[in-house]
């Protein structure tokens, strides 16, 4: 495990690390490769997660820490929340994409994040 993670980013890595272990995360995404970031509005700063052929990395990026920095990062996309609705799951992120608490650049990211909760 990623001993330098806290908090959110540890959430995200340890749900993709379960994946890896039990073999899931190459199964479902060993084709894929993609990078997104998250911004837990409310727990700055951003971070990026990679997926390469079965594989992550989840790295802090320390100087990210707004919604307007999200479109200067290079990645396939973003997710931006307070983590009150993180932490209400789909229900939270649906009300959230709703009333605009949510700010998303892609659906996919949606999907993604959606496989990597059932982990938990």
């Amino acid at each position: 495990m990623a001993e330098k993670l806290s908090n959110f980013p540890a959430i995200i890595y340890s749900g993709l690390w379960l994946l890896k272990t039990i073999g899931l995360l190459k199964k479902d995404f060993g084709t894929l490769d993609l990078q997104f970031l998250v911004l837990i509005t409310d727990v700055p700063p951003a971070f990026m997660v990679r997926i390469t052929k079965g594989d992550f990395q989840v790295e802090i990026l320390d100087d990210v820490r707004s919604v307007e920095e999200l479109n200067e990062i290079e990645c396939d996309g973003y997710i931006s929340l307070p983590s009150n609705v993180f932490l209400g799951g789909v229900k939270g992120i649906a009300e959230g994409l709703a009333n605009k608490t949510v700010i998303v650049s892609s659906n996919e990211i949606l999907n993604f994040l959606g496989k990597v909760g059932a982990a938990f």
